[in-house]
């Protein structure tokens, strides 16, 4: 090969990473950027149902509908619980009560047995 191609396959290479490092540092967004984007997504769709919806919205059930479905969309193990629900849970807790042996999660509103113990 002469120079000159030699010459033109090093500038293109260069101009190529040169691309490729400048078009990541500009598109990069950060984690905590792409939350807040959504947070304002949520707020926004939040404010369109206060004002635009036709009867009068229960605010504080469609925020915990929104809670449910992040926190259940997470993994099989996750899931959002009331107030009232926790306190149910914890008298439950510090009753005496028995095992069947299996470990339970809850997905879309069913409960599922992830897996049973001998």
């Amino acid at each position: 090969m002469n120079r000159k191609i030699k010459a033109l396959i090093v500038l293109l290479s260069c101009l190529v990473v040169f691309y490729a490092v400048v078009g990541g540092m500009v598109g990069k967004e950060t984690t905590a950027e792409g939350a807040y984007k959504q947070l304002q997504v949520f707020s926004e769709v939040l404010l369109r149902i206060r004002n635009d919806y036709v009867e009068e919205p229960n605010l504080k059930q469609v925020s915990e509908g929104a809670l449910r479905g992040v926190l259940e969309s997470l993994d099989p193990y996750s899931s959002y619980l009331t107030p009232q629900e926790v306190a149910q849970m914890n008298g439950v807790a510090m009753k005496e009560r028995g095992d069947i042996g299996v470990q339970i999660s809850k997905r879309f509103g069913y409960i599922n047995v992830v897996t049973a113990y001998e």
